[in-house]
This record gives structure tokens, sequence and C-alpha cells, in this order.
């Protein structure tokens, strides 16, 4: 252990700023550690105070108060209790498990991580620790290394990451985030620093204690700083009220346009007490257009401030803005009954607005090529392709303001910079996207499609807005300053920010209420983290009970699929993509079939509808490319294989538990000549509906086993509850291939239906163990659906059945 520190030490506080900090020392129980920073010494201290100088002419008084090791292991997850280590997890954190059941470890470098589980050495048990709940593990200092890194894990595999404030997280060479551990550090070193107002803190500052400097990251106190106060520009009772949160602006205004060709208007804002800026006018302003500005400590030229698109804007012009100030009434909800079918129930094609309408076949101007209107023009005819195809949700790229320069650009729209205002870009005026993208919503439902969006919330497409209010509150940096970029679009915003999490929620609210979409789809969420997810999803369910909420549940820096087994979302299942890709070119194997067929249950689903199946969507190559036998990835002559191998991996995707996905084009066999990103190719993603000809046969076979995904036969393949592991029963074959009989145990009040799959290039045999298919009837034969009358051939009547290469076989009894 250290020696403590002497008082002759501490000599000084060292601030970066000219604004001068007096330090007074405080007791330990004067300081809440939740709001206050924390600065952690080299050494440790025994002591119970830390007299420090005081600078002369100081400004803001700083306190200062040493912290007993418990409120250390609050955020640390350990502390030195006498020879001994306590390892713990407050009870809140883990309050959703039973951990009777499911009891939580201890995994180290020290126990090998994984191995955790195989000792009771490790188990977490139940602890009050100075009157608080804890579940907690005891070891021996004695036996534990100097350093090492830690987290916990229960026994089903669901790990608990560090809290984003605990000041000994870090990273492996894996991205993921642990705890770090060191014995000669076990809390004495642990110091609370709280200003009396956060805001008028200077950015960077430093203590120099015992000759060694420590650097005090303002944004903890940054970050208490939060705001309930309605935001946004809002028009009410002959008045228009303008708010924004900018919490260390020292002076705001509102730019008011009347024309965009004339100068603005000024309209001083006032600081309120909780960092956001007001104003209001007597008067209707509906129709006009604003920006804010602010001026910052040490700023003086309003010339030079940045022109900042509000956050909250519901309807911009562009992506630099204005934003638009709209009536009330314009965001009145959608009248609309409909009632979306249960996540089990839905089959989802994702999709982008344009690439749907752009060749569709009906008149429309080149402008509603573009935008919501042209789609949902489309929408009531029956020759519509949603609609022909037969599926019953679709899911919209993004469809908020982004980094599209003008309407004619084409983005797939994951680079945003509004979170509530449907894009411009595809709209007939700025003016008008609020309602013609409610006509859109309309116009699905009507055609019984449910609508999810998908919605980008981990990083912002133009970051000089939310870099203009408070980059250090809005956007996660890395230690020399500079931004995170897990998401790889060049900024990670910082979730863990009350606002950013408020502006998140807001924004989705809004959208649930004012145009009734269905449901989310999160992109990159592993960067939201797990904790917030499950919060988000409690607060949307409180606004509307079925809403529904998927996951793409990675990032660049991790995956977090096994992590939301406890929620009630469903996450895109990479795993599944990956594997199918591989089984239908004879590369797979029994094992991973069986697991995925499944519904993908253990460690990453905890439900089947959890997992949803897909071999394509928007990113990389699509599926025909991926697959194709032709040099180059260029699926767009393909070969009689590549068609076959795409009707078994459309069959497997249907008669696999979870929720199946398409991507607009997969049913034609699209191919996007291997390219790998088209985010910004409008010409090369754009539905070719002429493929629906040439690929006539394809078309209409995935339309036929869609129709029978959701007919009341397939009522075995959306169980509406997680089957039993005799709900399934499998037949082997040589190599890869398999059947599997549906609704085995009769636990379903249905009939059963047998699948059985070649996914190679010779034909194979397979012992049906006793099972006998003279009660069933041929549905499909993977070319073809025959009619539901169709009696099974004699040559199925054996009991053991000889499979074609590249075929399958459908029975219903």
């Amino acid at each position: 252990m250290a020696e403590p520190l002497h008082t002759s030490e501490i000599t000084a506080v060292r601030a970066f700023d000219p604004c001068s900090i007096v330090v007074e020392l405080k007791s330990n129980r004067e300081i809440n550690p939740d709001i206050s920073n924390v600065s952690l010494l080299a050494e440790e201290f025994l002591r119970d105070g830390l007299p420090l100088q005081t600078p002369i002419d100081a400004e803001i008084v700083l306190s200062i108060a040493p912290l007993g090791p418990l409120q250390f292991a609050k955020k640390a997850a350990y502390f030195q209790r006498q020879n001994n280590m306590v390892f713990l997890l407050p009870e809140a954190r883990i309050k959703f498990l039973n951990i009777a059941k499911n009891p939580i470890f201890l995994a180290a470098d020290f126990n090998n991580w994984f191995d955790a589980t195989k000792s009771q050495k490790f188990a977490l048990k139940f602890s009050q620790i100075d009157g608080q709940n804890f579940f907690a593990v005891t070891l021996p200092i004695s036996s534990l290394p100097p350093k090492a890194e830690f987290k916990f894990v229960s026994a089903d595999g669901t790990w608990f990451d560090p809290g984003i404030d605990a000041p000994n997280r870090s990273y492996s060479s894996t991205h993921s985030a642990n705890y770090s551990f060191d014995k000669f550090k076990s809390g004495r070193h642990f110091l609370a620093l709280a200003p009396p107002n956060p805001l008028l803190l200077p950015n960077k500052f430093s203590l120099k204690i015992g000759g060694q400097v420590y650097p005090v990251d303002v944004s903890p106190w940054l970050l208490s700083c939060c705001s309930n106060a309605p935001l946004g520009a809002s028009v009410q009772a002959r008045k228009t009220r303008f708010r924004i949160f900018i919490p260390r602006a020292c002076s705001a205004r509102v730019l008011l346009y009347g024309d965009l060709r004339d100068a603005p208007r000024v309209l001083p804002m006032r600081r309120e007490h909780d960092g956001t800026w007001f104003t209001e006018v007597n008067a209707d302003l509906h129709g006009y257009f604003y920006h804010y500005q602010a001026l910052f400590y040490g700023d003086t030229n309003w010339a030079q401030a940045p022109k900042i698109l509000d956050p909250y804007a519901r309807a911009t012009c562009s992506r630099a803005g204005p934003a638009v100030i709209l009536k009330e009434r314009a965001f009145l909800p959608l009248r609309d009954n409909f009632v979306p079918p249960p996540m089990r129930d839905e089959v989802i094609v994702e999709t982008h607005v344009r690439d749907l309408i752009k060749n569709a076949p009906l008149r429309l101007r080149p402008e509603q090529r573009l935008a919501f209107n042209g789609l949902a023009k489309w929408l009531p005819k029956k020759h519509c392709y949603l609609r022909r195809l037969g599926i019953n949700a679709v899911e919209f790229q993004p469809i908020t303001e982004s980094d599209a320069a003008d309407k004619w650009e084409y983005h797939w729209g994951y680079m945003p910079v509004n979170f509530f205002s449907p894009a411009s870009t595809y709209s007939s005026s700025p003016m008008k996207a609020p309602a013609e993208f409610k006509k859109l919503v309309r116009a699905c439902h009507r055609a019984g499609l449910a609508v999810i969006l998908d919605v980008v919330y981990n990083h912002v497409g133009e970051q000089k807005n939310l870099q203009s209010i408070d980059g250090d509150y809005f956007f996660r940096k890395n230690t020399d300053g500079s931004l995170q970029n897990f998401s790889g679009c060049g900024n990670d915003l910082r979730v863990e920010s009350p606002m950013v999490q408020r502006l998140i929620i807001d924004s989705l609210v809004h959208f649930i209420k004012t145009y009734r979409v269905d449901g989310f789809r999160f992109d990159l969420a592993e960067l939201l983290g797990g904790e917030f997810l499950c919060r988000l999803e409690r607060e949307l369910r409180l606004v509307k009970d079925g809403v529904q909420i998927i996951y793409e549940p990675w990032s660049f820096r991790g995956n977090l699929a096994h992590k939301l087994r406890h929620s009630s979302a469903s996450a895109w299942n990479d795993e599944f993509r990956d594997f199918l890709a591989s089984y239908v070119c004879g590369n797979g194997n029994f094992d991973g079939m069986k697991y995925f067929l499944g519904g993908s249950l253990g460690c990453r689903s905890a439900f089947t509808h959890q997992s949803v199946n897909y071999v394509e969507s928007h990113d990389d190559l699509c599926w025909i490319d991926k697959i194709t036998e032709n040099w180059h990835h260029n699926g767009a002559s393909c070969t009689d294989n590549d068609r076959r191998r795409s009707h078994l991996a459309l069959a497997i995707m249907m008669m696999s538990l979870g929720i199946p996905m398409l991507h607009a084009g997969q049913d034609m066999l699209q191919s996007k000549k291997g390219i790998h990103n088209t985010y910004q190719l409008g010409g090369v993603n754009a539905l070719d509906y002429s493929l629906l000809v040439q690929n006539r046969s394809t078309h209409k076979f995935f339309r036929r086993w869609i129709k029978f995904r959701l007919s009341k036969r397939g009522i075995v393949l959306r169980p509406p509850f997680t089957p039993s592991e005799t709900y399934l029963k499998f037949f082997h074959s040589s190599g890869s291939a398999l059947g599997v009989l549906y609704n085995a145990d009769f636990s379903l009040k249905s009939k059963r239906v047998f699948f059985a799959v070649n996914p190679h290039l010779h034909s194979c045999s397979m012992d049906l163990d006793g099972l006998d298919l003279s009660r069933f009837r041929q549905l499909s034969n993977g070319e073809k659906f025959f009619n539901f009358s169709k009696k099974l051939g004699s040559e199925h009547l054996a009991k053991t059945i000889v499979l074609p290469p590249l075929s399958l076989i459908l029975c219903l009894e």
C-alpha cells in the first residue's frame, strides 16, 4: 500500500482558464457524488481532509472532499475491506434478473473470463454494506494479481459493462468495455469536486498535488445540466415561443426570416435557470423561418457566430436550415385506426422511398418520383410492388432531414441533421413535408402495411449544429479532444448526456403521436448502450403499447445482441445472414441450421421473434451478388444454381422461427453488379421492375411462400409462445442436408408441417425415423408452389426420401 500524502505536498490549484477557482475543504457528506466530478490521484491517501492553498481574487468556489471506498465502489465496482477486495454491483443494476435461477459471476483475467461461471467461488451474493443493497463477492487480496481487467456475467451469458462514468473504465483490444483493477488503488484516492454552478466552469483546469498535475474533466458537471421545458418553436394563442438548450452560452438570439431573400430580424433571448434560452413574440409566425445563434465566453463577434439549425425543428428547409415555423394543427395526430400485426406475424421488406418509386409503372411527374407523395399515390393501386409481394410491414430507410444537398441528390439517409423533420428533399416544399409524410403513412396503413422507420441516433451528418450548441455535451471525445468514431461516420453522439437522451426519446414520441408510425429500427444500436435502450423501450411502450422495436445490435465497438435477451425488442441476426449464405453454397452444417431454424434461441434470443432473420439489407453486397457463381460478384446475369440457391434461402428464411425480412428487389433477383457500398448510387439501387417479368417464376415463388407464411397453416412458423425442445423434430442426412417436422409435439392446435432441404450439388437420402408422409400433401418442391390440394407422389411415401441437388420439399399434414 502506498504511503499517504503529506499536507506539505498538496500545494496549489492550477487553472488553465482566466477564471480563478477557490477550493474549499468539505466533508464527504456535504457533496453529492452522483453530480460531482471525480479526480483520481496517483497515490492513495489516508487523511480525512486535503487542505489546499486558496488563490487570491477568485471568482468560483470549488468544493472538494475525499470520498470513502464505498463511493468509489459504486462507480468502479470494487473496494478494499481489511485484507479483502470486494467486487460488487448495486442491486438496481440487476433487478431484472432472477438471481436464484440465473446467478451472476465475477469474470476477469485471473479466472479466465468464460470459466468464471464454473465456480461458485466467483458467484455474487446479496450483501448489505452501510445499509445499502449490493450483490458482491469477496476475495483475499493475497490471491489477486496487482492489476487486472474484470466485469460481471450471468449464467446465461449476459455481460454487464461498466457505467459510462466508471473512473476505471477501459477498452480491450477488441473494443470491449471492462473495469480495470489495481489493488493499490482501492478507493482512498477518490476525490469529489463540486462547483456551485457547473455552467460557469472553465473548459479545463487541473489540481496540482504532491508535485503531480491531475487534469479535471468538467463533463460530469456539464452532464448534470438538463431541462424539462418545452423546446423548439411553437405557435399558440397568437404567440410564438422559442426555446433552445445551450448551457454554456453567454448570449443567444433568434434570426427570424419572413422571406429568405431578406435580412433577418434579430430576437434577443434570455437565459433560464436550466441551461435554456427563451424568447416570445406576440404574433402568429406560421410560415416564417428561423435560425439560432449563440456567443460563448470570450466571443464578441455575432458575424462569426454560426447559424444553428434547431435540433427540435419539426420542419426544415435544407440540411443547413433554416427551420420552418408551423402552427400546431400541422402536427395534429394522423386519424388512423390501423392496428399492426404482432411482430411474430410480420414479414418485413426493407426499402428506400426513392428506390421504390423511381421506376414505378404509373404516371408521375419527375419530382414526384423523388418524394413521399409519389409513393403515396402508388400504394392504393393493386399493381403496387409492395402490395403485390404480399408482405405486411415495410421498413423505410431514414426519412428525416439528412446531408443531401438538394432534392436531386440521392442519399440513403444515414447522415441525419435533424431527428424531428421529415426530409424536405422528399417533399414538394419544406412546409408540406409533415403533411406529405402523413399521407404516406396513411396510404401504407390502408394497404395493410405496418410502417417501421429506420432511425439513426448514434451519430449525425452535419456536426456544426450540435457543435455550435456544445460539442462536449453532445459528442463523445477521446482523451486528446478528438471525436470518437465507433460509428465509422466521423462522430459518435454522447448518448449518456441527459438532453441527448431526451432529444432521442422526444423525437421518437413525436413520430408515434403525430404520424402514427408503428415501430423503429435503430441503426448501430450498440452505441446507444444497453441501459439506455432498456429505458427507451420502457418510455416508448408507455406512449404506444405495441410499438415495434428492432435493433441493429452492433457497431465498430462491439455487439450487444446477447445483452438484449431480457428486453422485449428484436434485433437483426447477422449470424443468420452469414450462415445462410454459406449454407446454401454447401458449406454449412447440420447443427447450425438446426439452431437458426429454431429461432436462434439460447445466448442470443430469449424468444423466437427476438431474431430478425435476413440475408440481404441495404448494406454491402446484395444477396444475388454475394452468392453468384459469376466473376467479380456480379449477379446481373445469374446462373441456374444462383436462382436455386436464392429459392433455398428464401424458403429457409420463411421456415425459420423468428421474423423474416427481405430487401426490396430480392424477390426479382436484382443485382448491384458487385458494388459493395451504394449509398449515393440511386441508379443502381432503384428497383428495375422489368425483372418482375424476366424472373417471374422466382418472384411468384417468393409471393407464394410469403402467403403460406402468413396463412392459417403457417401459424406453426410463428407460434404465440416460445416453443419447447420437442416442438421441432429434426432429421439428419449426409452433409448438411436436413429435415424438420414442425409442431412435432402437437403443442399447437394445428396440423404438422414437414420441411427438408438439400444445399448440395449431389442428391441426398434422408431416413425419416418412422415419420409416415402418406398423410401429408406436398406444397412446394423448391421450383414452384402447387395447389393446396395436390397429393404427394408415391415416390415420397417411403420411410426414406431422396432430395435432388439444390432442392427442398414442403409438406402439409
